[in-house]
Protein backbone atom coordinates (compact mmCIF):
# COMPACT_ATOMS: atom_id res chain seq x y z
CA UNK A 1 0.00 0.00 0.00
CA UNK A 2 2.90 2.36 0.67
CA UNK A 3 4.00 2.23 -2.97
CA UNK A 4 0.45 3.04 -4.10
CA UNK A 5 0.22 5.97 -1.68
CA UNK A 6 3.55 7.40 -2.79
CA UNK A 7 2.73 7.11 -6.48
CA UNK A 8 -0.63 8.81 -5.89
CA UNK A 9 1.19 11.80 -4.39
CA UNK A 10 3.72 11.77 -7.24
CA UNK A 11 0.91 11.89 -9.79
CA UNK A 12 -0.57 14.94 -8.07
CA UNK A 13 2.89 16.53 -8.08
CA UNK A 14 3.26 15.87 -11.81
CA UNK A 15 -0.08 17.58 -12.48
CA UNK A 16 1.02 20.60 -10.48
CA UNK A 17 4.38 20.83 -12.27
CA UNK A 18 2.96 20.82 -15.78
CA UNK A 19 0.11 23.17 -14.98
CA UNK A 20 2.68 25.48 -13.40
CA UNK A 21 4.58 25.51 -16.69
CA UNK A 22 1.70 26.21 -19.09
CA UNK A 23 -1.06 27.61 -16.89
CA UNK A 24 -1.62 30.80 -14.95
CA UNK A 25 -1.82 31.35 -11.20
CA UNK A 26 -5.54 30.56 -11.12
CA UNK A 27 -5.05 27.20 -12.83
CA UNK A 28 -2.22 26.34 -10.45
CA UNK A 29 -4.31 27.26 -7.41
CA UNK A 30 -7.21 25.27 -8.85
CA UNK A 31 -5.28 22.02 -9.13
CA UNK A 32 -4.35 22.35 -5.45
CA UNK A 33 -7.97 22.85 -4.45
CA UNK A 34 -9.03 20.06 -6.78
CA UNK A 35 -6.53 17.65 -5.24
CA UNK A 36 -7.75 18.64 -1.79
CA UNK A 37 -11.36 17.86 -2.71
CA UNK A 38 -10.46 14.59 -4.43
CA UNK A 39 -8.49 13.46 -1.39
CA UNK A 40 -11.02 14.56 1.23
CA UNK A 41 -14.20 13.58 -0.61
CA UNK A 42 -13.08 10.39 -2.33
CA UNK A 43 -9.55 8.96 -2.36
CA UNK A 44 -8.78 8.76 1.36
CA UNK A 45 -12.28 7.45 2.07
CA UNK A 46 -11.72 4.73 -0.51
CA UNK A 47 -8.40 3.90 1.13
CA UNK A 48 -10.14 3.54 4.48
CA UNK A 49 -12.99 1.39 3.21
CA UNK A 50 -10.59 -0.94 1.42
CA UNK A 51 -8.64 -1.44 4.65
CA UNK A 52 -11.33 -3.79 5.96
CA UNK A 53 -9.88 -6.79 4.06
CA UNK A 54 -6.79 -6.39 6.25
CA UNK A 55 -8.93 -7.97 8.95
CA UNK A 56 -11.37 -10.18 7.05
CA UNK A 57 -9.25 -11.57 4.22
CA UNK A 58 -6.17 -12.16 6.35
CA UNK A 59 -8.21 -14.15 8.90
CA UNK A 60 -10.05 -16.17 6.27
CA UNK A 61 -6.83 -16.87 4.39
CA UNK A 62 -5.12 -17.99 7.58
CA UNK A 63 -8.00 -20.39 8.23
CA UNK A 64 -7.85 -21.73 4.68
CA UNK A 65 -11.33 -20.39 3.84
CA UNK A 66 -10.50 -19.27 0.32
CA UNK A 67 -14.13 -18.96 -0.78
CA UNK A 68 -14.69 -16.46 2.02
CA UNK A 69 -11.67 -14.49 0.84
CA UNK A 70 -13.25 -13.98 -2.58
CA UNK A 71 -16.54 -13.03 -0.93
CA UNK A 72 -14.77 -10.30 1.03
CA UNK A 73 -13.08 -9.17 -2.19
CA UNK A 74 -16.45 -8.88 -3.91
CA UNK A 75 -18.07 -7.20 -0.92
CA UNK A 76 -15.30 -4.63 -0.80
CA UNK A 77 -15.80 -3.95 -4.51
CA UNK A 78 -19.48 -3.26 -3.97
CA UNK A 79 -19.13 -1.16 -0.83
CA UNK A 80 -16.60 1.17 -2.44
CA UNK A 81 -18.49 1.39 -5.73
CA UNK A 82 -21.69 2.43 -3.95
CA UNK A 83 -19.87 5.42 -2.43
CA UNK A 84 -19.60 6.94 -5.90
CA UNK A 85 -23.31 7.74 -5.71
CA UNK A 86 -22.56 10.64 -3.36
CA UNK A 87 -18.90 11.28 -4.17
CA UNK A 88 -19.35 12.04 -7.87
CA UNK A 89 -22.00 14.77 -7.35
CA UNK A 90 -19.79 16.44 -4.73
CA UNK A 91 -16.84 16.57 -7.09
CA UNK A 92 -18.95 17.40 -10.13
CA UNK A 93 -20.27 20.53 -8.45
CA UNK A 94 -16.87 21.60 -7.15
CA UNK A 95 -17.35 25.14 -8.45
CA UNK A 96 -20.64 25.64 -6.60
CA UNK A 97 -19.14 24.33 -3.36
CA UNK A 98 -16.00 26.46 -3.60
CA UNK A 99 -17.96 29.58 -4.53
CA UNK A 100 -20.21 29.01 -1.51
CA UNK A 101 -17.03 28.89 0.60
CA UNK A 102 -15.90 32.24 -0.79
CA UNK A 103 -13.28 31.05 -3.28
CA UNK A 104 -12.37 33.00 -6.43
CA UNK A 105 -14.72 32.36 -9.35
CA UNK A 106 -11.98 31.59 -11.86
CA UNK A 107 -10.16 29.23 -9.51
CA UNK A 108 -13.43 27.47 -8.68
CA UNK A 109 -14.21 26.99 -12.37
CA UNK A 110 -10.79 25.51 -13.13
CA UNK A 111 -10.98 23.21 -10.09
CA UNK A 112 -14.38 21.97 -11.28
CA UNK A 113 -12.98 21.20 -14.75
CA UNK A 114 -10.19 19.19 -13.12
CA UNK A 115 -12.51 17.20 -10.86
CA UNK A 116 -15.19 16.58 -13.47
CA UNK A 117 -12.64 14.91 -15.71
CA UNK A 118 -11.07 12.94 -12.86
CA UNK A 119 -14.35 11.44 -11.57
CA UNK A 120 -14.49 9.11 -14.57
CA UNK A 121 -11.49 7.28 -13.11
CA UNK A 122 -12.72 7.00 -9.52
CA UNK A 123 -14.33 3.60 -10.06
CA UNK A 124 -11.05 2.25 -11.39
CA UNK A 125 -9.12 3.82 -8.52
CA UNK A 126 -11.31 2.15 -5.90
CA UNK A 127 -11.26 -1.21 -7.64
CA UNK A 128 -7.48 -1.03 -7.86
CA UNK A 129 -7.24 -0.30 -4.13
CA UNK A 130 -9.47 -3.32 -3.45
CA UNK A 131 -7.20 -5.53 -5.56
CA UNK A 132 -4.06 -4.28 -3.81
CA UNK A 133 -5.57 -4.88 -0.36
CA UNK A 134 -6.88 -8.33 -1.28
CA UNK A 135 -3.60 -9.55 -2.77
CA UNK A 136 -1.58 -8.18 0.12
CA UNK A 137 -3.68 -10.14 2.61
CA UNK A 138 -3.49 -13.24 0.43
CA UNK A 139 0.30 -12.97 0.83
CA UNK A 140 0.67 -12.28 -2.88
CA UNK A 141 1.36 -8.53 -3.16
CA UNK A 142 0.78 -6.78 -6.46
CA UNK A 143 4.20 -6.22 -8.07
CA UNK A 144 5.40 -2.65 -7.42
CA UNK A 145 6.16 -2.24 -11.12
CA UNK A 146 2.43 -1.76 -11.74
CA UNK A 147 2.29 1.49 -9.77
CA UNK A 148 5.70 2.53 -11.04
CA UNK A 149 4.85 1.94 -14.70
CA UNK A 150 1.49 3.70 -14.52
CA UNK A 151 3.08 6.65 -12.72
CA UNK A 152 5.70 6.97 -15.46
CA UNK A 153 2.92 6.83 -18.03
CA UNK A 154 1.09 9.51 -16.04
CA UNK A 155 3.89 11.88 -16.99
CA UNK A 156 3.18 11.07 -20.64
CA UNK A 157 -0.55 11.66 -20.19
CA UNK A 158 0.10 14.97 -18.43
CA UNK A 159 2.39 16.15 -21.23
CA UNK A 160 -0.12 15.05 -23.86
CA UNK A 161 -3.31 16.45 -22.35
CA UNK A 162 -1.98 19.47 -20.45
CA UNK A 163 0.90 20.66 -22.65
CA UNK A 164 0.25 19.34 -26.17
CA UNK A 165 -3.56 19.50 -26.28
CA UNK A 166 -3.61 22.59 -24.03
CA UNK A 167 -6.55 21.21 -22.04
CA UNK A 168 -5.27 22.78 -18.84
CA UNK A 169 -6.95 21.59 -15.65
CA UNK A 170 -9.33 19.34 -17.55
CA UNK A 171 -6.31 17.66 -19.14
CA UNK A 172 -4.80 16.97 -15.71
CA UNK A 173 -8.10 15.40 -14.67
CA UNK A 174 -8.13 13.23 -17.79
CA UNK A 175 -4.58 12.13 -16.98
CA UNK A 176 -5.72 11.11 -13.48
CA UNK A 177 -8.70 9.17 -14.82
CA UNK A 178 -6.58 7.37 -17.41
CA UNK A 179 -3.87 6.45 -14.88
CA UNK A 180 -6.39 5.11 -12.36
CA UNK A 181 -8.20 3.10 -15.03
CA UNK A 182 -4.95 1.58 -16.28
CA UNK A 183 -3.97 0.60 -12.74
CA UNK A 184 -7.31 -1.18 -12.33
CA UNK A 185 -7.06 -3.01 -15.67
CA UNK A 186 -3.46 -4.12 -15.13
CA UNK A 187 -4.25 -5.13 -11.55
CA UNK A 188 -7.24 -7.14 -12.77
CA UNK A 189 -5.10 -8.89 -15.37
CA UNK A 190 -2.57 -9.85 -12.70
CA UNK A 191 -5.40 -11.05 -10.46
CA UNK A 192 -6.71 -13.37 -13.16
CA UNK A 193 -3.21 -14.64 -13.93
CA UNK A 194 -2.90 -15.77 -10.31
CA UNK A 195 -6.38 -17.31 -10.10
CA UNK A 196 -5.18 -20.87 -9.45
CA UNK A 197 -2.84 -19.76 -6.67
CA UNK A 198 -5.69 -17.74 -5.15
CA UNK A 199 -7.97 -20.81 -5.27
CA UNK A 200 -10.61 -18.91 -7.23
CA UNK A 201 -11.97 -18.63 -10.74
CA UNK A 202 -11.53 -15.52 -12.91
CA UNK A 203 -15.28 -14.97 -12.65
CA UNK A 204 -15.10 -14.89 -8.85
CA UNK A 205 -12.16 -12.50 -8.93
CA UNK A 206 -13.60 -10.04 -11.44
CA UNK A 207 -17.35 -10.11 -10.85
CA UNK A 208 -19.68 -10.17 -7.84
CA UNK A 209 -22.03 -12.90 -6.68
CA UNK A 210 -25.07 -12.80 -4.43
CA UNK A 211 -23.01 -13.45 -1.29
CA UNK A 212 -21.32 -10.08 -1.80
CA UNK A 213 -24.61 -8.31 -1.08
CA UNK A 214 -24.80 -9.83 2.40
CA UNK A 215 -23.20 -8.99 5.76
CA UNK A 216 -22.56 -5.35 4.93
CA UNK A 217 -23.12 -4.23 8.56
CA UNK A 218 -20.31 -6.46 9.82
CA UNK A 219 -18.06 -5.20 7.03
CA UNK A 220 -18.81 -1.58 7.87
CA UNK A 221 -18.14 -2.18 11.58
CA UNK A 222 -14.51 -2.65 10.60
CA UNK A 223 -14.38 -0.37 7.55
CA UNK A 224 -15.77 2.78 9.18
CA UNK A 225 -13.22 2.98 12.05
CA UNK A 226 -10.47 2.26 9.53
CA UNK A 227 -11.76 5.08 7.33
CA UNK A 228 -11.82 7.50 10.26
CA UNK A 229 -8.24 6.54 11.11
CA UNK A 230 -6.97 6.96 7.54
CA UNK A 231 -8.75 10.28 7.08
CA UNK A 232 -7.53 11.65 10.41
CA UNK A 233 -3.96 10.79 9.43
CA UNK A 234 -4.09 12.24 5.92
CA UNK A 235 -6.39 15.23 6.31
CA UNK A 236 -4.52 16.94 9.11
Amino acid sequence: MMVSDVTMLLNEFVNTVFLGQVGDSQQLAAVGLGNMMQNCCALTIGMGLTSAPDTFVSQANGAGEHSQCTQYLQRSRLVTAVQLVWMIPLLWFTDSILLALGQHEGVSRYAAAYNRAAVFGLFGNFQYQVIVSYLQNMEMPLPPWVSTATSLLHVVWAILFVVVFQWGNMGAGVANALTWTMQWLIGSAFLVSQASELHATPRQLLLVQKEAFRQWPSYMEVALPATVQVCSELWF
